[in-house]
């Protein structure tokens, strides 16, 4: 029992670290073309981004996320095969995405999406296009065929429709999703 617990523990260390290797490079590539910078999730982000819920004003989207950052930490760090990046800008966190591939790897799912509610954001307009941009080059890197935003916001369909992904449909278990085709 002792050997395969090892074993286990051994893949698992493999796996993360071909999957972070797939991050990094994506991450790389994003700040070189976009002139923002990309990286992994921190707790500091999460924290950084649940108090965006409280922001309010003349300048503020309304629209927030139904989730809190800081719960999903642990449950998307302890996934090997996420996808996750955050895009600042000027020191500013601007937006953060998780996501993770499906078992057999033939997918890859966004599943928290969320740009800062600020207008202007320091960003501008781009979280979307870099975060789907992020997206596909780490499906293509660990060879998906289709990538899926998961339960997106019905006001950013059209965004989504424009980032070549199809209309609302059927994901998995209810779920509802738009898909890229790879």
């Amino acid at each position: 029992m002792f050997e395969e617990e090892k074993l286990h523990r051994l893949d698992h260390q493999q796996t993360e670290d071909r999957y972070l290797r797939v991050r990094e490079l994506v991450y790389e590539r994003i700040m070189k073309k976009w002139s923002v910078t990309a990286a992994g999730i921190s707790f500091h982000d999460c924290v950084t981004a649940d108090k965006w819920k409280a922001l309010t004003g003349p300048n503020v989207r309304e629209t927030r996320a139904s989730w809190w950052w800081a719960e999903q930490f642990s449950v998307y760090q302890n996934q090997p095969n996420r996808f996750e990046i955050t895009l600042s800008n000027c020191g500013q966190l601007g937006a953060l995405c998780y996501g993770r591939t499906s078992r057999a790897g033939r997918n890859t799912r966004l599943d928290l999406i969320e740009a800062i509610p600020l207008k202007p954001s320091p960003l501008n307009t781009r979280a979307v296009p870099i975060i789907v941009q992020a997206g596909v080059m780490f499906a293509d890197l660990v060879g998906a065929s289709e990538i899926w935003i998961i339960d997106p916001d019905p006001k950013l369909e059209g965004l989504y429709s424009q980032e070549q992904f199809g209309g609302r449909e059927p994901y998995h278990k209810g779920r509802i999703g738009q898909r890229r085709i790879l």
